[in-house]
């Protein structure tokens, strides 16, 4: 199937800060590049902040500042609060699924 990608995605499920779209279905990245970016170019990964409870991608005007730039900008979601750092200290939920959201990002 085809991916319309030109929408924003939903975000991760958050304390309330603000109206917006949240789900389960959050886990996205999103790639941005110069209009004539046809050469290699260095990658700038943002992991947005929160303490781990709250935060997400910025809206794509963040990333305008960077287009006259030769870079390529990544942002990334991952769970946060319980959804992503509860643990009951079992293999059945070790936790930190939020952490291993970003590693699956890099990959």
């Amino acid at each position: 199937g085809i991916l319309n990608a030109t929408g924003e995605s939903p975000k991760c499920f958050q304390p309330s800060f603000g109206r917006g779209n949240r789900s389960e279905d959050c886990l996205y990245l999103s790639v941005y590049r110069p209009k004539n970016g046809m050469t290699k170019m260095p990658v700038l990964l943002r992991v947005h902040g929160g303490a781990f409870q709250a935060g997400e991608m910025g809206p794509r005007e963040n990333a305008d500042f960077l287009m006259d730039e030769d870079v390529v900008l990544v942002q990334i979601q991952y769970r946060l609060n319980g959804f992503g750092f509860m643990s009951l200290g079992e293999k059945v939920m070790p936790g930190n699924f939020g952490i291993k959201d970003q590693v699956m990002a890099l990959k």
